[in-house]
């Protein structure tokens, strides 16, 4: 986007230079992102993600009815706990 806007775009003491996209090539590049944000609009709007727990890599979370406890998860054993100075300990 830059390009169109700036063909000689300079950042400190780097100046990159580009050749100006012609009028039907940003509108191909629009219209090829419109088509790829289509394609993702469903991932985009479901909430939350999936994470897949390695073996010995704990995943930690914040109890919603308790935002001062935490919540690991490891090896299958689920655990409520405090950080202290960065380290987990259970309660």
């Amino acid at each position: 986007m830059l390009s169109v806007l700036f063909p000689n775009y300079r950042c400190g003491s780097v100046t990159v230079e580009a050749a100006r996209p012609s009028s039907a090539e940003v509108k191909r590049n629009v219209l090829a992102g419109q088509k790829a944000l289509l394609r993702a609009k469903d991932a985009f709007l479901a909430p939350g993600v999936n994470i897949h727990a390695e073996k010995d890599v704990p995943l930690f979370s914040v109890d919603p009815a308790n935002p001062t406890i935490v919540v690991r998860k490891l090896n299958g054993k689920k655990e409520r706990g405090v950080l202290k100075n960065g380290v987990f300990e259970a309660s």
